[in-house]
């Protein structure tokens, strides 16, 4: 099997064979994003990396380009950051909300700050207190795409944050949100302290004997080839 991506604006095919990660298929569930995940990599990243969709690991990245050790794959900046805000009326009602209904919240306040500052304009229209800047649909868009179990199901935080702080925000939605940043963010400063979330990058498997690693400068992510790279190889 194989899945059309892009390098330098033309179609590349790469190849998917089976392996121990399970069958592949080019896009697998809708709920998985994999159409939108390789348009964004074709639109930001040339097509550099396609992501396809496995049975036992889910979404993959795997080369369209050779890459010889050292090379960069790609550069990527943080799709959100979230700092904390002493200044805020909305930051300041969350920390006294964690105190109030300490049994309920299970994490530190910055946690539940990231999640109520990916919310939508429309999400937080007609909020409670005012400070909240959001994030763009797109960017909760992205958000949503990145590993999280799956959320049938509000904590009773999420729902005390809607109803305390952003009455038109789903409770759904904002658990998914906290749990995506708990499990998907950086951190990216210590004064005032806060996290950042990257998209692309996300989706590289772990592995014991990495071909690509990656590094910081400034606040994005740059991946290198830690071992030669072959067209339809997995990065990881």
């Amino acid at each position: 099997s194989r899945v059309d991506s892009w390098f330098c604006g033309k179609p590349v095919l790469v190849a998917m064979p089976d392996g121990p990660e399970g069958p592949e298929s080019p896009e697998g569930p809708e709920s998985a994003g994999v159409a939108h995940i390789n348009q964004h990599a074709k639109e930001h990243f040339d097509g550099v990396l396609a992501c396809t969709w496995t049975e036992n690991k889910g979404r993959i990245l795997r080369s369209t380009h050779n890459y010889q050790p050292g090379d960069v794959i790609f550069t990527e900046s943080p799709l959100h950051i979230v700092q904390e805000n002493e200044a805020s009326a909305a930051f300041k009602r969350l920390k006294r909300l964690c105190k109030d209904f300490e049994d309920d919240f299970d994490y530190e306040p910055l946690w539940y700050w990231c999640a109520i500052q990916s919310l939508t304009p429309q999400q937080l229209k007609d909020a409670k207190v005012p400070g909240c800047t959001g994030a763009t649909p797109e960017v909760q868009r992205n958000l949503l795409l990145l590993h999280h179990d799956e959320v049938t199901e509000a904590s009773q935080a999420a729902k005390i944050l809607a109803k305390e702080l952003a009455p038109r925000a789903d409770p759904i939605i904002i658990e998914r949100l906290i749990q995506i940043w708990v499990l998907n963010c950086f951190e990216y400063s210590d004064t005032p302290q806060g996290y950042s979330t990257y998209f692309f990058s996300s989706f590289m498997s772990h592995s014991c004997f990495p071909n690509a690693v990656w590094h910081y400068t400034g606040a994005d992510h740059v991946l290198r080839a830690r071992r030669e790279i072959c067209v339809g190889d997995e990065v990881c």
